[in-house]
């Protein structure tokens, strides 16, 4: 069965930065030119099956540390995980937390299997809220070749009084088409959807829809 969940597509813009008091990367080049890239939920996922009952999900800004508190591109060692570093040319149009919170809410949305999904920032009632941590977002780099990595700690809290339910961890890895920060927003598009699907049965378990028959992301061909 093919999958009926598509990838975030990737928003791409260029710009050039003129900071005074900068000086080129290398000698006698112009301004450095940064691209920046945005993940969107598709709108072309169709529907999943519906809920068994109505339910009111707000998605909260997900937490995250240091390291992901910044747009540029972060590349993390495949062989020596404690080695990363930011690329210089290559940044988020926002900060990842943001991003990621954004799209998964978007995902959530255009699947219709969950019910009304509310943003973090529109006042309202809600039967239980999505809250979360995003633990990586970032690239794996070895000598040649590049993987997305998507880590995301989830929770549902269903109400004043009540306990806090944690999520499987979301984990997903996805290989690169090439080593390039192009190939790298694609790829962690793809990654926040596929985490995406990884929550969704245990999050129509928690609200009460429990029906199965959920499609999967299909196998890269």
């Amino acid at each position: 069965m093919r999958s009926r969940m598509r990838p975030c597509a990737t928003l791409v813009t260029s710009a050039l930065l003129f900071a005074p008091g900068c000086v080129s990367l290398l000698p006698g080049s112009g301004p450095l030119a940064v691209k920046e890239y945005a993940i969107t939920a598709d709108p072309g996922v169709e529907p999943l099956l519906p809920p068994r009952r109505p339910s009111r999900l707000r998605v909260a800004l997900l937490d995250t540390d240091g390291l992901f508190q910044r747009t540029e591109f972060l590349l993390r060692g495949q062989d020596d995980p404690s080695s990363v570093r930011y690329l210089a040319a290559a940044r988020w149009a926002d900060f990842p937390s943001r991003l990621v919170t954004e799209c998964l809410r978007e995902q959530l949305r255009l699947s219709e299997g969950i019910g009304e999904i509310l943003p973090h920032n529109v006042a309202g009632s809600q039967d239980a809220i999505l809250r979360g941590r995003l633990v990586r977002f970032e690239g794996l780099e070895s000598k040649s070749s590049w993987k997305a990595h998507l880590v995301l700690d989830l929770s549902i809290d269903m109400g004043e009084g009540e306990r806090s339910v944690p999520l499987p961890r979301v984990d997903v890895t996805v290989d690169c088409s090439e080593p390039t920060p192009a190939a790298l927003a694609r790829a962690l598009s793809l990654a926040v959807t596929r985490g995406t699907e990884e929550a969704l049965p245990p999050l129509r378990v928690i609200l009460g829809s429990t029906d199965d028959r959920l499609p999967r992301t299909a196998p890269d061909s």
